[in-house]
């Protein structure tokens, strides 16, 4: 079984289902099992699951591998650069060797003899005038789904292994007592080493996760290793296989956006597309290069690891700027050859269930006159059809309809606003949010501000860059006014789409729609005589804002649904990040809306503009800290405050706060030191607070020069990955000269990637 549940930690969200292009999910007992004969092995629910409850199986243990006694070959996936990005990839290969490795090899050494192969392939269809669609077969998710959903397609395959059985293939012939492990991004690897075919050569196969595992197990830090050389031949274009469209580039076979002979096609959804196309003769072109996922960057395990414009970058950086590779030798195609044979694969086929069971299940759901066909989003099904085909067939439970959920919701809404107010009091009784204002003259006068209009009913509009506070001050606001003991409820205008929102906000009553099967009160109702905050006011969608202007002007509220125009009072505070003026501009939100909210406006300042306020907001965030995190913090260290005020703080207060908590979770003692701060914290430059002692102009600036100069090696060698021969054309001085500065300042190529 290659992906596990790990039962209790799934929590009915059903992203799995949602994700799992051939819906191969079973829901029993509220945990959502994965159906073995169905399953391609493409790790979507893995990637999906927020609530970790997707394992892998686990490969073959590094203390196995000990024991075996064969040599042991380990063989890096081409993404390794966009996963391990914080080292060095020779500072990996010695970490793999420190492990217990006996040779380190790069998949992409396959990823040439594969391209070269599939260059002979194409060339020869050609020739050959071969109007078939040929498929690339390097993925082992799309073989799987060829072989287990599309089997009419299985002769399209090119019979051609991946980069890893060819890697296999060429090393059992090298060293007839290798162990070989692959190591990358991709589950379905796991599936693939149990093929049915001849030649497989590889043993064993690890996620990336699971060498940080063992890495971890063995108290190995790639980004403290020196330096070590992979083995084997010099590999260079095959690195790119790694990104989408990598088969084409390895085997320089170029493609036109105004052809469509030879394309590429990848990701979930437009794989699934392309065979409903090419099924139904919509398309035919020669050959497509197919992944399931957007290239091997973006496999299961590569979670964040930044976006995949960056992983993209990674792995480009590598393949034009990596040079450091030991003389290496050439080798010949394996004997064993490159081509391989694909044959169906078995999975479960359910019965198609009776009309009269599948409207039973509709029936039970609340689902009326042509809403099966209408989808909610929660269950994860298409539609209320696809779902109750499945609760007949026992793929899926009805709880698992959101609809049919409030439905069978019986508690009153006025009793859970009364519980809401008590908790809300309690909460805000003895809390401090006026720290988030500091000890500026600009922050006094909006302390001021505060004082003055938070006793009235006037609306406020909030305005400020994310994370200088709004909603902190929101809060303060209503704590300070008449309607404190009255509820205050928040609204995020970006978290719901447009009908969401407006149902949340104004309600709706039964039947206004699909799964509305009680009246609805809305959050307006609900705040009657409190204060709603309206948080990304700018992101309020325009139809919605003419129903605001409604409540502002008037105090009036509709619910969908409904002829029935309520009165509520109700104190609006909004806040923006955006500026509402060049959204008026651009036809975005209304002018009159603007108006309305801009009665009595608070802009407040980025953090850069009020550093002054550092050491007292750091006072108090040490204080919420240390509280939350059980530890005595009585001290900073001097240089801290220095430092902090030297960054820019794009995220403002929230930055601060995490990078202090963060801090107090490093601390060893009960000081703060600078140690215990971020990387980039530590490489700012502040300013001198005064002259040193002793020290005449030219003094300060020969020692200025000298950093200056350090760091501006380090930065050519960083650039370079650590290539000193690079970094001198970098730096646009001969490579002895570059040589001799990194001997000066006593900088070695492994340190730039300590950190």
């Amino acid at each position: 079984m290659i992906i596990q549940t790990k039962e209790g930690l799934c929590k009915k969200c059903y992203s799995c289902i949602r994700g799992c292009p051939v819906k191969a999910i079973k829901v029993q007992n509220d945990q959502a099992f994965v159906l073995k004969e169905n399953c391609i092995s493409c790790g979507n629910c893995i990637k999906l699951c927020s609530q970790d409850a997707k394992a892998v199986e686990m490969g073959m243990s590094i203390h196995e591998l000990l024991q075996s006694g064969k040599t042991k070959i380990a063989l890096l996936a081409p993404s390794f650069v966009s996963y391990y990005n914080d080292s060095h990839p020779l500072q990996l290969v010695a970490a793999l060797r420190k492990l217990g490795f006996d040779y380190v090899y790069e998949t992409a050494y396959g990823a040439e003899l594969v391209a070269e192969s599939y260059r002979g392939f194409l060339n020869k269809a050609i020739s050959e005038k071969n109007e078939n669609t040929f498929i690339s077969s390097p993925c082992p998710a799309i073989v799987n789904l060829v072989c287990k959903y599309y089997p009419e397609f299985i002769p399209n395959l090119v019979n051609i292994v991946s980069p890893m059985i060819a890697m296999g293939r060429f090393l059992k012939e090298r060293f007839k007592d290798a162990h070989i492990t692959f190591i990358g991004p991709c589950v379905a690897k796991k599936s693939e080493i149990h093929d049915n075919f001849e030649n497989v050569c590889i043993d064993n196969v690890w996620t990336f996760k699971e060498l940080d595992c063992f890495f971890s197990e063995f108290n190995i830090d790639p980004k403290r290793k020196n330096f070590s050389d992979f083995d084997g031949y010099f590999p260079r274009i095959g690195r790119a296989f790694a990104l989408s469209g990598g088969l084409l580039k390895t085997a320089s076979i170029g493609t036109d956006i105004l052809e469509t002979d030879i394309i590429v096609v990848d990701g979930k959804d437009e794989v699934l597309s392309f065979f409903e196309a090419l099924k139904s003769g919509r398309i035919k072109p020669k050959f497509v290069d197919m992944l399931f996922c957007k290239g091997c960057i973006d496999g299961p395990v590569m979670q964040n690891k930044g976006s995949l414009h960056e992983r993209v970058e990674r792995v480009v950086n590598y393949v034009k700027n990596y040079y450091f590779q030991s003389a290496g030798e050439e080798y010949p195609f394996p004997d064993k050859g490159l081509l391989r044979e694909f044959s169906k694969k078995d999975r479960l086929i359910f019965i198609e269930p009776k009309e009269e069971d599948i409207k039973r299940v509709l029936d039970e759901m609340k689902v009326y006159n042509g809403g099966e066909n209408l989808n909610c989003g929660a269950c994860g099904y298409e539609n209320c059809y696809e779902k109750a085909k499945a609760v007949v067939i026992g793929l899926a439970e009805i709880e698992m309809c959101l609809p049919y959920l409030l439905n069978k919701m019986s508690i009153n809404n006025l009793t859970l606003l009364q519980d809401y107010q008590v908790i809300q009091n309690e909460l805000y009784k003895d809390k401090d949010f006026g720290f988030i204002l500091g000890k500026t003259h600009k922050m006094r006068e909006i302390w001021d501000q505060i004082e003055k209009v938070a006793p009235t009913s006037t609306t406020v509009l909030l305005r400020g860059e994310s994370g200088t506070g709004k909603e902190m001050l929101a809060i303060l606001i209503h704590q300070k006014s008449n309607r404190k003991n009255k509820p205050m409820i928040t609204v995020n205008c970006t978290t719901l789409n447009e009908n969401l929102l407006e149902s949340e906000l104004f309600g709706h009553v039964k039947g206004s729609f699909t799964g509305a099967t009680e009246n609805k009160k809305g959050l307006f109702e609900a705040a009657n005589n409190g204060t709603i905050f309206l948080d990304e006011i700018g992101d309020m969608p325009i139809n919605l804002q003419t129903k605001l202007l409604r409540v502002l002007q008037n105090g009036e509220i509709r619910a969908i649904g409904s002829t029935e125009v309520k009165k509520v009072d109700v104190r609006v505070i909004a806040a923006t990040n955006r500026n509402l003026e060049e959204l008026i501009k651009e036809g975005k939100f209304r002018e009159d809306l603007y108006y309305r909210l801009n009665v009595f406006t608070i802009t407040l300042p980025p953090l850069r503009e009020r550093k002054d306020d550092i050491p007292y907001f750091l006072h108090h965030l040490i204080d919420s800290a240390s509280k939350k995190i059980g530890k005595k913090i009585k001290s900073v260290e001097k240089e801290v405050i220095r430092y902090l005020k030297a960054y820019h703080w794009p995220g403002n207060i929230r930055e601060l706060a995490n990078v202090v908590e963060r801090a107090v979770i490093l601390a060893q003692g009960e000081e703060l030191k600078l140690k215990d701060f971020p990387i980039y914290i530590q490489n700012t430059s502040p300013e001198l607070e005064s002259l040193p002692v002793n020290k005449n102009l030219w003094d300060l600036r020969e020692e200025h020069l000298q950093q200056f100069e350090r760091n501006l090696i380090k930065r050519f060698l960083k650039q370079s990955m650590g290539n000193v021969k690079k970094a001198a054309e970098l730096a646009g001085i001969p490579r002895p000269t570059f040589h001799n500065l990194m001997k000066k300042h006593n900088i070695k190529r492994e340190d730039i990637f300590r950190h």
